[in-house]
């Protein structure tokens, strides 16, 4: 096998091997820590199947009813105060670990990455 030095690579390719990697996505462990960009928060019990159902769908719309119906299940009361009052406390949360919560005025939220800048 012959070794090839960095002079015979095109220049295309070791820039590209430089390039930052892709942020990873949010995760929430079994201890209830959300973990994203090398840091972590603690999510009350309550919250979790929330948090849960917002990471697993990082970057797309969860609907309010989709929203209602995981905290309700969870045990915590459905109304439209209780419900914007958990996803204020949830956008404190995860704004801890470079996250932010968009809230889409009557149709639900987005969780999403804050944009380096």
């Amino acid at each position: 096998m012959t070794q090839i030095t960095r002079d015979q690579i095109p220049s295309s390719v070791w820039v590209v091997d430089r390039a930052p990697a892709t942020p990873a996505s949010p995760v929430l462990d079994d201890d209830g820590l959300l973990r994203h960009a090398g840091r972590w928060v603690s999510i009350s019990d309550a919250q979790i199947p929330l948090v849960d159902l917002l990471v697993r769908n990082a970057g797309r719309l969860v609907t309010t009813a989709e929203i209602r119906g995981t905290y309700t299940a969870a045990g915590g009361s459905g109304t439209p105060t209780s419900l914007r009052s958990v996803v204020h406390r949830l956008g404190r949360r995860v704004s801890e670990v470079g996250l932010r919560l968009h809230v889409v005025r009557g149709r639900g939220v987005v969780l999403d990455r804050v944009a380096d800048g």
